[in-house]
């Protein structure tokens, strides 16, 4: 009965607390599940939860009809499209399930139904074929839309166009308007920032700067674009890393 009434499900520490049965007394219907969450077990209708899956299916699609260009949302960003009644703990629960059936695939950070897809067409992927060297070779200081459109020898619009694409694709990152890095170097970034949090917790603006060996205003741009992706929080004039975010996890040594 409780169940029915609580969508974003019952802790089972609190019903233990409630009417003192210790959980190794209950016997649980066969219509409950208990679903393991980062902050701890939660226990749900098996029809609730069926039911949440098809609603987060179902608004990742709503997303892909709103954005067909786009390679689809990252976490949080779906999180926030979906308008679930969830917990951020149970809601990532829910989502891992999805992506371990294979019914929701990962792209990089992006989220996408399987069957949906952003391409280049050829002219694009030619274009592409004379732009990545140029963001090869820079590593951490890429160059700006305008530098690389002047490198090519093409308008502004048609390298930022690109790059927007790419960006959808996972395959870029747009940090500021005219300034991308590949994913590659994002990762890359990301792992720095781990290993910059093992030796302090709290990452000031000037140890990631010597770190990349780049100017105070770019280490900022950086670093404000990982606070948007929701790798870092940010506390006064430092940051300090988000141990459950995705980046996190997949740049972790």
């Amino acid at each position: 009965a409780l169940l029915n009434h609580s969508p974003g499900g019952l802790d089972p520490q609190r019903l233990e607390r409630q009417f003192n049965r210790p959980r190794a007394q209950w016997t649980l219907a066969e219509n409950i599940r208990l679903i393991d969450t980062r902050q701890g077990p939660l226990l749900f209708n098996v029809q609730r939860w069926g039911q949440l899956k098809f609603t987060l299916l179902e608004q990742l699609a709503r997303f892909h009809e709103k954005e067909p260009d786009q390679m689809g949302p990252d976490r949080d960003r779906l999180r926030r499209f979906s308008a679930l009644a969830l917990e951020r703990s149970t809601f990532i629960s829910l989502l891992d399930e999805l992506l371990n059936a294979g019914s929701i695939l990962a792209s990089g950070p992006w989220l996408h139904l399987p069957d949906h897809q952003v391409r280049l067409n050829a002219d694009d992927e030619i274009f592409w074929q004379q732009l990545e060297p140029l963001f090869e070779q820079a590593g951490f200081d890429p160059p700006w839309v305008r530098d690389a459109a002047k490198m090519l020898g093409e308008d502004h619009a048609s390298v930022r166009l690109l790059l927007r694409k790419l960006a959808r694709l996972g395959l870029m990152h747009q940090v500021v308007r005219d300034l991308f890095i590949s994913d590659i170097v994002l990762r890359q970034m990301a792992a720095l920032l781990l290993k910059l949090a093992e030796e302090n917790p709290s990452i000031e603006v000037t140890t990631f700067r010597d770190a990349l060996g780049l100017g105070r205003k770019r280490c900022i741009q950086y670093l404000e674009y990982f606070d948007r992706l929701g790798l870092t929080r940010r506390l006064g004039e430092s940051r300090q890393i988000r141990p459950d975010n995705a980046l996190a996890d997949a740049c972790a040594p």
